[in-house]
């Protein structure tokens, strides 16, 4: 994948982004020996925790859920000197519950879904990761197809998949509307903060790029699109 921790502000820069590296993402399904006819886009992840939390040291003292096998959210945090607590999605909300964890990401909506918004209070209005769903298909019985099936495949998968993040972005959109509603509030960091969630992503891009869990090409090819966005 090419999403790494604080690395987009904006939905434009996502755009602006995927539309230079999607097919460089799918490419590098195909070298591993799967074909990837659809990829979409889940939304932003933000930090959603039982305290108000407006930087590192905020953060060190929290108890902080990452997904258990999820390497790029634990470089992360441990970039911010946090030691994460991994459980299964399953567990989150009982542990929200219980105090076993008081802070998680998400996206807005699947905050809801999960109905994490009845456990947390506040929201840190920084995109943390941007996530991306992927369908792949080993690549052998796409091959097994006539070309007129794969076009098929293509064309129904894809469309499927761009109409979803269209529904998907939108109730990104209403949930944030929603949870305000509910009583999270929504915190804008301010300059000195958003610096040091900056400072925290770029260490643990660092960290990412020496390690596994990041294709270096395709990290590379998005700081590249990204600082093109930019300008």
């Amino acid at each position: 994948m090419y999403s790494q921790p604080f690395q987009f502000r904006t939905l434009d820069e996502v755009d602006k982004v995927r539309a230079k590296l999607d097919a460089q993402l799918k490419a590098s399904f195909e070298k591993a020996g799967y074909y990837a006819p659809g990829i979409s886009g889940g939304g932003f992840a933000y930090l959603m925790s039982v305290k108000d939390i407006h930087g590192k040291d905020d953060l060190k003292s929290a108890k902080v859920w990452v997904p258990q096998g999820d390497h790029i959210a634990e470089v992360a945090f441990k970039a911010a000197g946090v030691t994460p607590i991994p459980l299964q999605l399953a567990d989150v909300y009982t542990s929200l519950q219980t105090g076993l964890i008081d802070t998680a990401a998400n996206t807005t909506s699947g905050a809801l879904a999960f109905q994490w918004h009845t456990k947390v209070k506040y929201m840190v209005d920084s995109p943390l990761i941007y996530v991306i769903g992927v369908l792949v298909i080993d690549k052998k019985a796409v091959d097994a197809l006539s070309p007129e099936d794969q076009k098929t495949l293509n064309e129904e998968i894809g469309g499927a998949f761009t109409r979803l993040e269209k529904i998907t972005r939108d109730d990104n959109a209403q949930a944030r509307d929603a949870l305000r509603k509910q009583g999270i509030t929504i915190t804008q960091p301010n300059a000195a903060e958003s610096k040091a969630w900056d400072e925290i992503g770029v260490a643990a891009r660092k960290e990412l790029a020496t390690g596994s869990g990041i294709s270096p090409a395709l990290a590379t090819a998005a700081d590249r699109a990204l600082a093109e966005a930019r300008h």
